[in-house]
């Protein structure tokens, strides 16, 4: 198995990678995710999840029709 199967390695930096749709995890950041790229300050403290944004987040409403 590759170590690095699901990293993504960037340069980006703070504001950088939360502009980034493919980068950003939001507030799924860890604590250690948060420090490397600078985003300590940018994002609230607390971490979530993944799930519990998608679970917690506004429901998603698709057009069936015209």
């Amino acid at each position: 198995m590759n170590v690095l199967e699901n990293v993504i390695l960037t340069t980006l930096k703070g504001i950088e990678v939360l502009s980034n749709p493919f980068l950003n995890k939001g507030t799924a950041f860890s604590k250690e995710e948060r420090e490397e790229p600078g985003l300590d300050g940018l994002l609230p403290p607390q971490v979530l999840r993944l799930m519990s944004n998608i679970q917690c987040g506004p429901p998603i409403c698709l057009k069936t029709g015209p």
